[in-house]
């Protein structure tokens, strides 16, 4: 049995989790993207053609399911 103290992998794994655990804490960071509008509305545009060819191959499944 490897005790902690005696493997200095986990020392270092331990140290850079308790590092990265409190600068999380005091130094929070997020992605940030800004979206204009036509951005957005290609998004949506995008996103309301993917679900009219989703409808229409469940259609498609039902009708095949059918026969």
């Amino acid at each position: 049995m490897d005790y902690i103290s005696e493997n200095i992998f986990y020392q270092t794994f331990s140290v850079f989790l308790t590092i990265g655990t409190f600068l999380s804490l005091f130094l929070p960071f997020t992605f940030r993207k800004e979206l204009n509008n036509e951005k957005v509305n290609e998004i949506s545009s995008k996103a309301i053609e993917d679900y009219i060819q989703n409808q229409k191959e469940n259609e498609r499944i039902k009708k095949g399911a059918s026969l």
